[in-house]
Order: structure tokens, then C-alpha cells, then sequence
């Protein structure tokens, strides 16, 4: 009967250990069906964000690009201006150049203008003086007048040549 009774417990013993193990391995089962799940959520967010990252990444690629492109721009613009204020002081320096030329050109037509009237006052002075005839008097006079044009029309020129050899350098 002791036999009897150690089977009848051992068996009893069995069944429990059984209904125990196969409770837990259903809880088991459950929560590694939960984790699956779960881990598959989870990669689904990682995918997301990822993608949403890469976009990220994308866009700020764009960016850096298009500012680097302004920059570029401002550079050239910058640079423009420099020439342009280079260019200004070229132009100064020759309107500068120019006025000088003006300056000695008119300095020159003073000088010969005197030299010129002095010279006519001169012999008219001596055509008045002498007791020449008044064809002599009148040819005098033309040819003082044509002198004073010729002085004229080469003291014009030279100043012509002189403004024009100014603005060539």
C-alpha cells in the first residue's frame, strides 16, 4: 500500500507540475507574443524616424548648399563694388588730369594773346608814327591783322595738340 500511495503522490505530484508548467509556459508563450509585437512597433518607429531623419539630413544638405551659393554671390558682388570704386578713382584722377591740361592750355592762350597784342599795339604804333602814306598805313594794318590771325589760328592749335596729348596719356 506504501507503494500504492507513493505512485497515487507521485502521479498527483506529476499532474501539478504539469498544470503548473503548462500555466507558465502560456504566460511565457503570451509575453513573448507581447514582445514581438512590440519589437515590431518598434521597428515600424525606427523606420519612421529614420526616413524622417534621413529627410532631415537631406534638407539641411540643401541648405548648407544654397547658403554657400549666396555667400558665393556676395562675394562677386563685393569684388564688383571693389573694381567699381577702383574705376571711380581712375576717373577722378582723370577728370584731375584734365582740369590741369585746362589750366596750362588756358595759361598758354593768355601769354600768347599778350604776346600778340603787344606785337599789333607795337605796329600800329609805328604804322601811326610815320609819316607814311595811307596805303602804306592801310597795308600795314592788313598786315598785322593777318599775322594776328595766323598767330591765333596756331596758338589754337597747339593747345589743341597739347589737350589732345594730355587726354591720350
Amino acid at each position: 500500500m506504501v507503494w500504492e500511495i507513493s505512485v497515487v503522490v507521485i502521479a498527483a505530484a506529476f499532474v501539478v507540475l504539469t498544470v503548473y508548467l503548462i500555466a507558465t509556459l502560456r504566460t511565457a508563450r503570451a509575453s513573448m507574443l507581447q514582445m514581438s509585437q512590440t519589437v515590431r512597433q518598434m521597428e515600424q518607429r525606427v523606420e519612421e524616424i529614420s526616413g524622417e531623419a534621413q529627410q532631415l539630413l537631406k534638407h539641411s544638405r540643401e541648405m548648407t548648399a544654397d547658403l554657400q551659393d549666396k555667400v558665393k554671390s556676395l562675394d562677386s558682388m563685393f569684388a564688383t563694388a571693389k573694381q567699381l570704386g577702383n574705376s571711380m578713382k581712375q576717373v577722378s584722377s582723370a577728370v584731375e588730369q584734365a582740369g590741369d591740361a585746362v589750366h596750362e592750355i588756358t595759361s598758354s592762350v593768355k601769354q600768347v594773346s599778350a604776346a600778340v597784342s603787344h606785337n599789333v599795339t607795337s605796329k600800329v604804333q609805328r604804322a601811326a608814327s610815320s609819316s607814311n602814306s595811307t596805303i602804306d598805313t592801310a597795308i600795314a594794318f592788313l598786315t598785322s591783322g593777318l599775322q594776328l590771325w595766323n598767330n591765333l589760328k596756331e596758338s589754337k592749335m597747339r593747345g589743341e595738340e597739347q589737350h589732345d596729348g594730355k587726354e591720350q596719356q
